[in-house]
C-alpha cells in the first residue's frame, strides 16, 4: 500500500502503524487457523443457514495449504483475497464488504501488517502523521500489558495493571473515495475481543517456558506502564507470542466532523469578519450539505425591530441586496420577509416573480434562514443553488442544524462592533447618557465605514432637533457670603496664631523686625474684620507662609516659650491643606453632604422616571445641584414623545423637586454648619436644538434666540420681585 501512496505524497494511515518484527519486543505471527476454529465451532442448530458457507470455507482451507501455519510476511496470505472475503464473513458481511465508503482491515494484531482491506483502506490517510506515530510506542506497551494479563493473571494480582481500551486510540483518519467528491472522515475502532476476552480469532502463548514475572516485578512496571523499553528492562518478553488476525473498521463520522469543525471555527470570535472567511465557510458548507454549487449569503439586522435604524444589510456578500436596505419597505409576502420568523425554501426559483436578482445570478433553488440569537432575529442567511430541487431533506436538515453556530458568530460580530463603535464614542465624545447612546452608535458607525472606504474620517455633528427643556435647580442660600465668613474666620484665627508667636518672641527679645512682623500681622487683621475683598485669601496665606512660617525654625530655636507657640501654631493648621481648616472644613462638609444627598436622591427617581419615557439627563454640583433634562422626539430611537408623556415628566420633575425639599428639612439639623436650600424649576413649553459639543464634551442649545433660555436658567434663581426686592426663591420653597 505504501507503493499507492507515494505517487500522492501521502503515506497511507496503515502503512504508519506497520512495525517490522525485529522491533517488537515480543513474537508475532499472522495465523488463520484461530479463524478457522471458529467456523468450525459454529453452532449449526442455531445458525443452520451457515452450514453451506461453513463447508465452503472448510473445503477451501484444505484446498490452500499454504495459509496454514504461522505466517512472519503477510504476503502469503494476501494472494488469497477471495477467500479472506469469505473466510471473513464470519465478521463482517458481504453488504458491508462491498461498500464503497467502508473501511474494514484484517491485520498481523503485533506489527499490524495488513492482510485484507476494504478498497477504501487504499486511501485513508491520518489527519496528523505525527500523532498515529507518537501512539506506536503506547500501541506496544498496550500489547505487552495484555500478554500479562492473559499469561499471568491467575497468579499475580493483576487489579491494578492499566487494561487499554481500543477507543480512539488512532484518532481521526481521512479518506477522499471519489476523485470528485468531499473527504470522508472514520474513526478506526479496534476489535474489542482482544481486549476483553479469550479471543478467538488471535492466541496468546508462550515459545518455551514462561518467563518468571513476581508481582514485585508488576509493583516496578507500574511506575511507567507506558514506555516498552521500561516493561522489557523489568523482565524478558521475547518469548510471549501474539499470534492470529486482528480486525479494525472504521466509523463514518463524516458529518459529525463536518459540524464540529465548522462549530469550532464559527465559535471564534473572527471567523466572519472578512470575505475569505465567508469563502471558507461556503466550501465547508458544500461538502456538509452535498451540493457543489451552492452559495452562501448573510444579511445582517444590527439594531432592534423596533428601532428607526431597524436596515439589513448585506454582510460580506448577500444574494439578493447590494446595499441596504429597509425591511418595512419589502412587501408583506416577500419570502425575505417571511424568513425572519420561518425558514423559506423555494426548490424552482423560476416560477417566482418578485426575486429578479436571484434569478439574474441564475439561482434555481433559493433557502432562507433566520438567524436567531437570544429569540432575537439577527440576521438572514441565504443559500443558493443554480439546480433545480437542490435541497432535500438530507440539506434541510443539516442547514437547520448549523444555522445556531452562524448565529454565535454573527453576535461575536456585532460584539466586535459594538466595542469598536463604543471606543470611537469614547476617544471622540464622553461617557454617554444610555438615553441618547444609541445616536452616538449611528455616528460612530459611519465613522468606521469612512474608515473603510480609506477617508480621512471625521465625527459627524450630533444634533437632536426641537425638544422640550427642563431645569432645576436646589441652591444653597447665600453659599458665596457663608463661604467667604468661613475663609474669614479661619483667616483670622491662624493670623491671632501667628501674632501670638511672635508677640511671644518679642517680650523676649526686642528686635525691630518682630515689630516689623507684628505690624503687617496687625493690618491684615484690620483689612479682613468687615469682610474678604478680592485677593486678601491669597495675599496672606502667601504672607503667612513665605514670611512668618519661614521664621519659625529660627525662632523656635531661641526659647521654650517660643517653641511652644509654634507648636501650638503648627497643630492648628490641617496637614492636607497647610492652613488653617476648621469652619471652611465645616461648611464644606456641609456642602458636600447637601450635593451628595440630593445627586443620590435624583439619580434614584432617575431609574422611574426613565421607564416612563427615555430622555437625556444630566446634574450638575457646585453649591447646590442644578439639572437638566431634554426630551422629544428626536431623542427617541423609536416611537414619539406624546404630550401625555410630557406632561407626565413635568409632574414627575415637580414630585422629585418636593422630595428634594423634605429631604433637605430632616437634613439641616444634622449639618455642621446649618444651611437653607432653596430651589426653583424653569418651565419652557417652546423647543430647541441642543448639539453635543465635542471639544467641550457636552450638550449646548443652537442658535442666539435658544442661548437666551441657557442666560435666563443660569440666572433666574437671583431674581427679585420688582417693588418688594424679595428673592424670587426662598427656603423650604419651589419657585416655579
Amino acid at each position: 500500500m505504501a507503493e499507492h501512496h507515494e505517487s500522492n505524497n501521502q503515506i497511507n494511515a496503515l502503512d504508519v502503524l506497520y512495525v517490522a518484527p525485529h522491533q517488537l519486543p515480543y513474537q508475532g505471527k499472522a495465523d488463520l487457523s484461530y479463524l478457522i476454529n471458529a467456523w468450525r465451532q459454529l453452532d449449526m442448530e442455531q445458525f443452520p443457514m451457515m452450514k453451506e458457507t461453513r463447508d465452503r470455507v472448510l473445503l477451501e482451507w484444505e484446498r490452500r495449504p499454504e495459509l496454514h501455519g504461522c505466517h512472519e510476511d503477510g504476503s502469503v496470505i494476501r494472494k488469497h483475497a477471495d477467500f479472506m472475503s469469505l473466510l471473513l464473513s464470519i465478521k463482517y458481511s458481504l453488504d458491508s464488504q462491498m461498500d464503497p465508503n467502508s473501511v474494514l482491515v484484517a491485520m498481523t494484531p503485533s506489527t499490524m501488517e495488513v492482510l485484507w482491506s476494504t478498497p477504501a483502506v487504499e486511501k485513508l490517510y491520518p489527519l496528523d502523521e505525527s500523532a498515529i506515530q507518537n501512539v506506536l510506542p503506547l500501541r506496544n506497551a498496550a500489547c505487552l500489558l495484555i500478554l500479562i494479563y492473559r499469561l499471568y493473571g491467575d497468579r499475580l494480582d493483576l487489579s491494578k495493571l492499566p487494561i487499554p481500551r481500543p477507543e480512539g486510540m488512532f484518532g481521526i483518519l481521512t479518506a477522499q473515495i471519489q476523485p470528485n467528491q468531499p473527504s470522508r472522515f472514520y474513526r478506526v475502532r479496534v476489535d474489542n475481543e482482544i481486549y476483553s476476552s479469550r479471543s478467538w480469532s488471535v492466541g496468546m502463548g508462550v515459545d518455551g517456558e514462561l518467563p518468571e514475572l513476581t508481582q514485585e516485578d508488576i509493583d516496578q512496571i507500574l511506575t511507567n506502564p507506558f514506555d516498552p523499553d521500561h516493561i522489557s528492562s523489568i523482565f524478558d518478553a521475547r518469548n510471549l507470542m501474539l499470534n492470529g488476525i486482528a480486525f479494525f473498521w472504521g466509523v463514518d463520522i463524516t458529518h459529525q466532523h463536518q459540524v464540529d469543525t465548522v462549530q469550532k471555527q464559527l465559535s471564534m470570535r473572527d471567523s466572519l469578519v472578512r470575505r475569505t472567511d465567508l469563502v471558507r465557510f461556503q466550501d465547508q458548507v458544500r461538502e456538509m450539505v452535498r451540493i457543489p454549487d451552492i452559495e452562501i449569503g448573510i444579511i445582517r439586522s444590527p439594531c432592534e425591530s423596533g428601532s428607526r435604524r431597524a436596515r439589513w444589510q448585506p454582510y460580506l456578500r448577500s444574494l439578493r441586496f447590494e446595499s441596504e436596505v429597509d425591511p418595512s419597505s419589502l412587501p408583506p409576502n416577500d419570502i425575505y420577509a417571511r424568513a425572519i420568523h420561518e425558514v423559506e425554501i423555494i426548490n424552482a426559483l423560476q416560477d417566482q416573480h418578485q426575486l429578479p436578482t436571484l434569478q439574474k445570478a441564475k439561482f434555481q433553488s433559493v433557502m432562507i434562514l433566520p438567524i436567531v440569537h437570544h429569540d432575537e432575529c439577527v440576521g438572514l442567511l441565504e443559500c443558493g443553488s443554480q439546480k433545480m430541487h437542490a435541497f432535500d431533506f438530507y440539506a434541510v436538515s443539516r442547514l437547520l442544524n448549523m444555522v445556531e453556530h452562524v448565529a454565535t458568530a454573527i453576535n461575536h460580530v456585532q460584539e466586535g462592533e459594538h466595542e469598536r463603535m463604543m471606543s470611537v464614542i469614547k476617544q471622540t465624545c464622553t461617557a454617554i447618557h444610555p438615553s441618547v447612546e444609541w445616536r452616538f452608535q449611528e455616528m460612530a458607525r459611519n465613522y468606521l465605514k469612512q474608515l473603510e472606504r480609506e477617508e480621512i474620517p471625521y465625527p459627524e455633528p450630533v444634533v437632536f432637533k426641537q425638544v422640550i427643556p427642563l431645569f432645576g435647580v436646589s441652591d444653597i442660600r447665600s453659599s458665596s457670603s457663608k463661604r467667604n465668613e468661613a475663609i474669614r474666620s479661619d483667616l483670622a484665627y491662624q493670623l491671632r496664631l501667628a501674632a501670638d508667636v511672635i508677640h511671644t518672641a518679642e517680650k523676649s527679645y526686642s528686635r525691630p523686625v518682630f515689630d516689623e512682623l507684628g505690624y503687617r500681622i496687625r493690618k491684615h487683621q484690620r483689612s479682613i474684620g468687615h469682610g474678604l475683598k478680592s485677593g486678601d485669601e491669597t495675599r496672606i496665606y502667601m504672607f503667612l507662609r513665605n514670611v512668618v512660617e519661614s521664621a519659625f525654625g529660627e525662632l523656635s530655636l531661641l526659647s521654650d516659650e517660643i517653641r511652644q507657640k509654634v507648636m501650638a501654631y503648627r497643630d492648628e493648621l490641617d496637614s492636607e491643606v497647610g492652613v488653617v481648616y476648621r469652619v471652611r472644613k465645616s461648611y464644606d462638609e456641609s456642602v458636600s453632604q447637601i450635593n451628595e444627598t440630593i445627586g443620590a436622591y435624583l439619580d434614584f427617581q432617575q431609574e422611574i422616571a426613565q421607564k416612563m419615557i427615555p430622555h437625556y439627563f444630566e446634574k450638575f454640583k457646585t453649591d447646590g445641584v442644578d439639572h437638566n433634562i431634554y426630551v422629544g422626539d428626536a431623542l427617541l430611537e423609536s416611537g414619539t414623545c406624546s404630550r401625555l408623556a410630557l406632561r407626565n415628566l413635568y409632574l414627575w420633575q415637580l414630585m422629585s423637586m418636593c422630595g428634594v425639599v423634605w429631604l433637605m428639612r430632616e437634613l439641616k439639623p444634622q449639618l455642621s454648619t446649618p444651611l437653607d436650600t432653596a430651589h426653583l424649576l424653569l418651565v419652557q413649553s417652546s423647543p430647541l436644538n441642543i448639539t453635543f459639543q465635542m471639544e467641550e464634551k457636552h450638550f449646548s442649545v443652537d442658535g442666539a434666540y435658544n442661548a437666551r433660555y441657557e442666560i435666563v436658567k443660569k440666572r433666574i434663581d437671583k431674581a427679585r420681585i420688582l417693588e418688594t426686592g424679595e428673592r424670587l426663591t426662598q427656603p423650604e420653597k419651589i419657585a416655579i
